[in-house]
């Protein structure tokens, strides 16, 4: 999973399994605008269910920036 803020990779780790997870990092300030920031994650790799098709990867709970 690559997790990005402002379009800039912030971190990358692979998981071997299913888990919960808590991804907190500090973010540098110039990576971060005075306005509106954006925080957007990618799954590296998904399931395809083979019966239907429908594409499953990960179930994301909750984001967004904390001081």
């Amino acid at each position: 999973v690559a997790r990005f803020i402002n379009g800039r990779l912030l971190h990358s780790e692979r998981y071997a399994e299913p888990r919960e997870i808590h991804f907190e990092r500090a973010v540098a300030r110039d990576w971060l605008h005075a306005g509106v920031n954006s925080a957007a994650i990618e799954p590296d790799r998904v399931y395809i269910s083979p019966g239907d098709g429908v594409v499953l990867s990960l179930i994301l709970k909750s984001m967004g920036f904390v001081r």
